[in-house]
C-alpha cells in the first residue's frame, strides 16, 4: 500500500463534462485534474509529484484521460498502455490511445479510500514511460456539517456493514441512537463518532484499550507480559512483534488505523 500525505488528497467534486484543455492544476508538488479534461503531465522528474484524479464513486465506471505531450519524443507515439491499481478492487480497462495522448476506464473501489494506480506506457520509438497517480474512491453524498445540514439516509445514503443503511438517529442522555435498515439499533457516545474525509462514521462495535499499553511515538506498543502470554489483548487486535495490529472490526477511540497498524489520534 502507497501512503500519500491526506492533505494532498482532497478531492474535487466538479464533474463538469466539458473539455477544456486548460483544466489541470499544478502547483509545486501536485498536479490536479479539475474535470473530465485529460491530466496533463508535466515535463521533467516526478518523483515529488502528486498526480491527482478527479474522485469517483464506489459504483462509477468513469473514463480518464491522460496527456503526455510533455514527456514524450516530438512525433513518437503511444503503442501499448498498462494500468496496475495497487487495490484489487479497483480495475483499469478499455485502453484507448492517439498519438501522444491515452484515456482508460476505472471502476471499483472500496470505502473512502485513496487508492495508488501505476501507468506503464509504451511508445513506437522504444521509449517505456511511466508514472503513478491517486485515485480518491468516495461516497456520492455525505452527512452534511452545520445547522442547516441534510442528512442522507435510507435508500439514498451509503450503505454500511451487510448492506445496511441508517433509516433514523435520535438523540439521548448518553449519546447518539441509529436505526438501522435491517432492524437493528447502534447506541454510539460521543467518543464513538468520528469524522473522515466529511462522512460521520459510527462504528458497530467500540472498544476499550488496556491502560498498560506503550507508545512509541504515536504507535502503540505492547510490554512484555503480552509477549510471554500472561496478558492478552483485546478482540480486534493482535502484534506483530511487539507493535499492536488492527484487523478494524473493533473502533478505539482515540486511536488511528494506519495501514494496520494502531497509532494514537
Amino acid at each position: 500500500m502507497v501512503y500519500i500525505p491526506e492533505e494532498k488528497l482532497n478531492c474535487s467534486s466538479n464533474t463538469d463534462d466539458n473539455t477544456s484543455t486548460d483544466d489541470t492544476t499544478t502547483s509545486d508538488d501536485t498536479v490536479t485534474q479539475e474535470n473530465r479534461s485529460p491530466l496533463v503531465l508535466p515535463s521533467g522528474c516526478l518523483s515529488s509529484t502528486v498526480l491527482k484524479l478527479i474522485c469517483k464513486g464506489i459504483q462509477e465506471r468513469k473514463y480518464y484521460s491522460f496527456d503526455l505531450s510533455n514527456r514524450m519524443i516530438s512525433g513518437d507515439t503511444i503503442s501499448k498502455v498498462e494500468v496496475y491499481p495497487n487495490d484489487d478492487t479497483v480495475t483499469g480497462t478499455q485502453a484507448t490511445y492517439d498519438k501522444q495522448t491515452f484515456k482508460v476506464l476505472l471502476s471499483g473501489g472500496e470505502g473512502i479510500t485513496n487508492v495508488g494506480i501505476l501507468f506503464i506506457i509504451t511508445t513506437l520509438s522504444g521509449e517505456v514511460l511511466e508514472f503513478t497517480c491517486v485515485l480518491p474512491i468516495r461516497p456520492a453524498g455525505v452527512l452534511q456539517v452545520g445547522l442547516d445540514a441534510n442528512y442522507v439516509m435510507g435508500g439514498q445514503g451509503p450503505s454500511g456493514h451487510n448492506n445496511t443503511k441508517i433509516e433514523s438517529i435520535s438523540v439521548s442522555s448518553s449519546g447518539f441512537i441509529f436505526q438501522m435498515s435491517d432492524g437493528s439499533t447502534i447506541k454510539a457516545d460521543t467518543e464513538g463518532i468520528y469524522i473522515q474525509e466529511g462522512i460521520v462514521t459510527v462504528p458497530e462495535t467500540i472498544g476499550e484499550l488496556p491502560d498498560d499499553l506503550l507508545l512509541n511515538g504515536n504507535i502503540y506498543t505492547v510490554p512484555d507480559t503480552y509477549l510471554n502470554g500472561t496478558k492478552q489483548l483485546p478482540t480486534g487486535l493482535s502484534l506483530n512483534s511487539n507493535i499492536i495490529m488492527t484487523d478494524g472490526s473493533v473502533f478505539f477511540p482515540k486511536t488511528i488505523n494506519n495501514n494496520g497498524v494502531l497509532c494514537a489520534a
